[in-house]
């Protein structure tokens, strides 16, 4: 992969993001080398489900959505719960994990081209029974599930596109994608932390829907992950964090500058993941060396 290709950041062309990069790229590889010993996929296999609930709490948590980890958790995991808490929370935290099954299954799993069909199909899972504020107005999950919004919204100083250009933008969004994807493996050039952050970025600034455009732009993000890599990120588990990505996105939509500074976020994340699963390998591999 050429350097050219590597410049997330015009404030940091090549310092932090080369070192990641490279840094992600050695572990990558020493995951890659044991992906076909049982030992990891187990690991991989556990780390994955892990990773999903952990995305679902973090995703609701920066959009003050949801309930808190242990909860969370428990519903993920189809336990009970205390049925005092809020049925709005509960079905955030439900119609989330159960939308990010559905991307992951189409997208990864089955293989098939991202399309405004599976994110709209997406986007009506995640705001099943989970009504919208337009202004005062309250709007059923069925009137905006999975539609594209008919009405301007914004994000603190933010416009988004217009309601009038919001179809015709999906449609251009998606195929720049796919004809990035069919260049990029054409090339040899795949970079997929990039790419899953410049769909991200490009998805928000859009905002296609009268609700729930966070939270899609990150089950996006994470299906092209998984998809070219293997793994899941969660970004947002701690008030830190969360201020960084918000911050981050604020800037993107002010300066238009690109994904950079996401995808280095990403970056550091991605590294994080692939080095838990060498732990982990190394863990389960000395339990079992052990018990010999």
């Amino acid at each position: 992969m050429d350097n050219g290709y590597r410049v997330y950041s015009t404030s940091d062309p090549y310092n932090l993001a080369t070192e990641l990069f490279n840094d992600l790229s050695k572990n990558i590889l020493e995951v890659r080398n044991k992906i076909g010993e049982p030992k990891m996929a187990d690991v991989m296999s556990q780390e994955i489900s892990s990773a999903m609930m952990e995305l679902v709490f973090s995703s609701n948590l920066i959009e003050r959505a949801g309930l808190g980890y242990d909860i969370t958790m428990k519903i993920s995991r189809n336990n009970p719960t205390n049925k005092a808490y809020v049925i709005r929370s509960r079905a955030e935290i439900i119609q989330h994990a159960l939308a990010l099954q559905y991307i992951m299954q189409k997208v990864a799993f089955d293989d098939l081209p991202l399309s405004e069909d599976i994110i709209c199909e997406s986007h009506k899972i995640l705001t099943k029974g989970i009504d919208a504020m337009n202004g005062p107005e309250v709007v059923s999950s069925n009137s905006y599930g999975g539609v594209y919004r008919t009405v301007p919204v914004m994000a603190g100083a933010t416009c988004f596109v217009t309601p009038a250009k919001v179809a015709g933008c999906m449609k251009d969004f998606i195929s720049e994608y796919n004809k990035d994807v069919r260049r990029y493996e054409d090339e040899g050039l795949m970079d997929p932390f990039w790419l899953a952050a410049k769909l991200c970025d490009r998805f928000v600034n859009i905002h296609p829907f009268l609700d729930g455009n966070g939270r899609m732009c990150r089950l996006v993000l994470n299906a092209v992950l998984l998809k070219y890599t293997g793994i899941i990120v969660s970004i947002g588990e701690h008030d830190g964090e969360r201020k960084e990505y918000c911050d981050i996105a604020v800037r993107a939509s002010a300066t238009m500058e690109g994904p950079g500074e996401l995808a280095v976020l990403v970056l550091k994340k991605a590294t994080q993941r692939f080095k838990t699963l060498k732990q982990k390998y190394s863990s389960k591999k000395q339990i079992t060396s052990a018990h010999r």
